[in-house]
């Protein structure tokens, strides 16, 4: 798999449009795949970016969560979800009716969703042409809104 380690901001986010990716806590875009692009690629991109880019080893990222917070000792969670969660990273793929985002969980390590992110998640939603109201996903924590949470039409 080639990754692509830079990263899309402001007007640059017209560049991927129809892409999938990550939203960092800065609010910068890295696209991970095309669209319509059914392969699990986000784990394998998610651990080639922080080795690479953040030079973090997301294994040790977790087992510290894991030592400091005993409720998460027993959870399994793959790359994604520690880039997600542990670092404050916001996931973004189009489902073929929906489209998903994954936001940090504030109890595992304290990230929220910043204005720099909900800002770019705005931009490209409305650069994509999808329902502003997939959006809502965003505030699931902060409402209460439960896991499986997804807005439905």
């Amino acid at each position: 798999m080639g990754v692509c380690l830079l990263g899309y901001k402001g007007k640059d986010l017209e560049k991927v449009k129809d892409w999938d990716g990550f939203v960092s806590p800065d609010g910068e875009f890295l696209k991970v795949t095309e669209r319509g692009n059914m392969e699990a690629v986000h784990d394998e991109f998610a651990e080639i970016y922080a080795l690479n880019k953040l030079n973090k080893n997301l294994d040790k990222e977790y087992e510290r969560i894991q030592q400091n917070n005993p409720n998460y000792r027993s959870i399994c969670l793959g790359y994604k979800d520690i880039l997600i969660h542990c670092l404050g990273y916001i996931n973004m793929e189009r489902l073929s009716d929906h489209l998903l985002i994954e936001v940090p969980d504030p109890s595992i390590n304290g990230y929220k969703v910043t204005d720099a992110q909900f800002d770019t998640l705005a931009r490209l939603v409305r650069i994509n042409g999808d329902d502003e109201r997939d959006l809502m996903q965003v505030f699931k924590y902060e409402r209460k809104m439960g896991e499986g949470y997804q807005y439905r039409r």
